[in-house]
Formats: C-alpha cells, structure tokens, sequence
C-alpha cells in the first residue's frame, strides 16, 4: 500500500524569511523549483468523503496533471495515510469522467508551492491564498517500516528542523488545505473549464 508520510504547519511571514533562507544556503538541500498548483476536490455520488476522510483530487500544474486518491488518515497528528497518484494527459476529459460517474465538484484550491529536498525528505513552503503560509514535510523511504514508526521519525526531524533553526515548534496541522478552507467558510470560486 503506497504511503503519504507528511507533517504540516502554519508559519508566520518572519518564521518563512528566516526558513527560506536557511533551505537556500544549506548545502545537503537541494532546492526543486517552484510550482503553481490548482487543486480540484471532488465527492463520492454514494459517501460523503468530509465523513470518511478520504479524498479525490485532480492536481493541474505546468509540469504536469495527476488524479490522486487519499484514504483515511492514520494518526491524529500528521497526513499519514495510503495516497494512490495517477498522472492523467487529459485533465478535461477525466473532469467529464468523474462528473459523468456521479462526483461532484465540490472546492478548488490555489498555491504557490517551493520544492526543497533534502535525501529522502521534501520539504515544501505553501503559499495559500485566504489561509497564510505553510510548510510540509513529506518522508519518502523505501525502507520496511511501520506507518507508526515512519510517522514518529518524521515528527522528529521536523522537530530538529525547528530547534535548528532556534525558532518555536507549530503545531501539526493535520487537516488539508480543503479542510481549513471549508472550515472557514471561504467561498472557492471554481473556473468552469475543469
């Protein structure tokens, strides 16, 4: 089963000058580039996916598309849970698909997201509108570990990132940027092409 280990936390504007010039200057990360992504979430025609904690999105990027499915997270804490991504040519036409099998658009999500990595770490920096920035701590490993074991190692570095950086610790947000959209009852005005 395909795993998304991930941590996220809110971080202020001063807290992201000084990260970011940290993920610049330090030489065992390697900066990715940076990317716009829109996000449409869709819901199940026969479970409500806010109720199941699940979740079907088509990301759209200029590097690429993709169709991704997220189950139920596993901890209170953290993102982790069984993530299942399908890169699609023809985002419009799955768009159809979807709609034509009963989902329904339900939110769209726009960031400017900074890809840094660090081994078999990612480290992103969000830039949501209506909600402030964000970082996110993704553990890709190929090694035979327990989701337990690799969510407490994750939780850990990202603690040692923080101390490192002699700044205070944010709390794990563990709901996506849909939930804390949703959540806020911030209108996400959807473009009617996909």
């Amino acid at each position: 089963m395909p795993l998304e280990v991930e941590v996220k936390v809110r971080i202020s504007q001063e807290q992201a000058q000084k990260v970011q010039e940290f993920l610049v200057q330090e030489a065992s990360i390697q900066k990715q580039g940076e990317v716009t992504e829109t996000d449409y979430y869709f819901n199940h025609p026969c479970r409500d996916f806010s109720e199941t904690d699940e979740a079907l999105r088509i990301r759209e990027s200029k590097q690429e598309t993709t169709i991704t499915y997220k189950g139920k997270k596993l901890f209170a804490e953290t993102k982790t849970r069984e993530e299942i991504i399908v890169p699609i040519e023809q985002p419009e036409r799955a768009t159809q698909l979807l709609i034509a099998l009963g989902f329904q658009k339900v939110a769209v999500v726009f960031k400017t997201r900074q890809v840094f990595k660090a081994k078999e770490l990612i480290i992103t920096m969000d830039n949501v509108p209506k909600l402030g920035i964000f970082m996110e701590f993704e553990l890709h490993s190929s090694r035979e570990q327990s989701p337990e074991k690799l969510d407490q190692e994750l939780r850990e570095r990202v603690n040692h990132f923080f101390k490192n950086l002699n700044l205070q610790l944010p709390s794990f947000i563990s709901k996506s940027y849909l939930e804390l959209l949703l959540e806020k009852k911030i209108d996400n005005n959807m473009p009617s092409s996909s």
